[in-house]
């Protein structure tokens, strides 16, 4: 009976072990400029990271959208940086992949106000 329980503890633990691996990875730096007012942001900031992140993670494909890129987002994981492509109208697509597909953010306001995107 004892190893039936101990078994059966395992296996739930490991269960919720799983569950929790589906999580995105976390932001650990980003930069955000343009090229004609130069950098707007660069964070190392939790909280900055946080609200970015959570952000990010929740955009929509838009593969008809023919936005403005005008910025140049640099966000790192893990040690990796990745570049991507901004519009202030929320529209952001992978730079290095050349012809991506193009996302929108959906709190467009929130990001632009925290990144220091300004019309």
């Amino acid at each position: 009976m004892k190893k039936v329980y101990i078994t059966t503890c395992l296996i739930l633990l490991s269960i919720l072990l799983v569950s929790c691996g589906s999580s995105k990875p976390s932001f650990s730096h980003i930069v955000v400029k343009s090229d004609r007012q130069g950098i707007l942001l660069d964070s190392k900031d939790s909280a900055i990271l946080s609200t970015l992140q959570k952000i990010f993670y929740e955009k929509e494909q838009q593969p008809d959208a023919g936005p403005e890129f005008r910025f140049f987002i640099d966000i790192t994981i893990a040690g990796d940086t990745t570049r991507w492509q901004y519009s202030v109208d929320g529209y952001i697509r992978n730079y290095e992949e050349g012809h991506s597909m193009i996302y929108q953010l959906k709190d467009v306001a929130e990001f632009n106000r925290t990144a220091n995107i300004i019309h």
